[in-house]
């Protein structure tokens, strides 16, 4: 039999953010893959229940792939890449199961056929561990059935709402791709097969389009910039606090009540990924300001090495996976450390820009995907 190639093979991927939402692991990856030559079918986040009260416009965005109704923008889809809008219904009661079993999932299940036809295999990539997205994974009967443990689903603020496979998960699963040391750890103690697959960077084009720019005197007040979307991850109060004490900016989606900012911040909302790094060209300082919680214990924020490629400083909370990196990030355990931070970088030596861009060098996305993409050919040519 011939070698296994990405021309002869189809991916689906379960995302866990949909298409036009803020870059993440999940579009690196599906974009990655479809490069290399794979045809690849991006599903829409599967529902893990039903919206809640305000979310109806982000549900009509989903289904319709309108992200303009919920005040998203379009991403950039490139050649190869499908994007699947599911219409099915989350399995929370016994109506809504046998219309997915019966109708729903089966058509689904047909549509991800036809985009596959021709590729003589087929790989499932799946982020989240919950029935529906797992049932729909074993109707597709996948080559090979990989596991991207991007998220600490164990912790008790997600695991209580909402019912996980996660052990089954881990047992189905030919492999599992975990993307900070504590998932990478807890992956270990139930699978023998775990790849750490950190975030990434287009290094060229966050290198290049966030070139500093000086400003004038006059517009010399420090201003600071997080990227990405604001949900209950994010630290609004410390936030706020920031406002109060630099110029402060922030790019992307709004999806939490957010706290009153001092006059002048900017919030410009979302902007696509190709036109982020552009809009830190006046930055002074980039912020990490997770929540600290048992949820962010297990993060690893996709955007380090899209902030390292910059060569600006980095402030953040407390986050055990940038330990490693505690040299170029000033990690701070309070609020008022934060802020004091913000104030030691500015003068910081201007060595530690240069070190950050060389590690951003050694992780950029072509990297990290040829390590990907090597992984699965192996796996399935192992499984024969």
């Amino acid at each position: 039999m011939s070698a296994t190639q990405p021309k002869d093979t189809a991916v689906v991927m379960l995302a866990k953010v949909p298409w036009n939402f803020t870059w993440q692991s999940d579009h690196k990856i599906a974009a990655g893959l479809a490069k290399r030559g794979y045809a690849v079918s991006f599903v829409q986040p599967l529902p893990k229940r039903m919206p809640a009260a305000g979310e109806a416009a982000f549900a009509l965005a989903h289904w319709l792939n309108r992200p303009e109704v919920a005040g998203y923008r379009h991403q950039p889809r490139p050649p190869g890449v499908d994007l699947v809008s599911p219409m099915v219904f989350p399995d929370i009661n016994r109506a809504f199961k046998c219309a997915n079993r019966v109708a729903l999932v089966p058509r689904l299940i047909r549509h991800l056929r036809h985009l596959a036809m021709g590729r003589r295999q087929t790989v499932v990539i799946t982020y989240l561990p919950f029935p529906l997205p797992m049932a729909v994974a074993g109707a597709l009967a996948p080559d090979l059935l990989v596991y991207a443990s991007f998220a600490n689903w164990a912790s008790a603020s997600l695991a209580t709402r909402r019912k996980m496979v996660e052990e089954e998960l881990f047992a189905e699963a030919d492999l599992v791709v975990a993307n900070s040391p504590l998932l990478v750890e807890r992956a270990r103690r139930h699978h023998s097969r775990v790849y750490h697959w950190p975030g990434t960077v287009d290094f060229e084009r966050f290198h290049a389009d966030a070139q500093a720019v000086n400003r004038p005197a006059a517009e010399r007040p420090v201003r600071t910039c997080y990227f990405g979307a604001v949900g209950s991850h994010i630290d609004v109060e410390l936030l706020a606090k920031v406002s109060h004490h630099t110029a402060l900016r922030i790019l992307g989606p709004v999806l939490v009540p957010m706290i009153a900012l001092a006059p002048g911040s900017e919030l410009p909302g979302m902007v696509p990924y190709l036109q982020v790094a552009e809009n830190l060209k006046d930055v002074d300082v980039l912020l990490l300001p997770y929540r600290v919680s048992e949820l962010t214990e297990g993060v690893f924020p996709a955007k380090i090495f899209e902030c390292f490629a910059t060569g600006r400083p980095i402030v953040s909370t407390y986050l055990p996976s940038l330990l490693p990196y505690e040299r170029l990030v000033y990690i701070s355990r309070t609020h008022e450390e934060f802020v004091e931070n913000i104030g030691r970088a500015i003068d910081e030596p201007q060595e530690l820009g240069e070190q950050r861009i060389q590690v951003a060098r050694e992780n950029t996305t072509d990297r990290w995907m040829d390590a990907l993409s090597n992984w699965l050919l192996t796996a399935l040519a192992e499984k024969g």
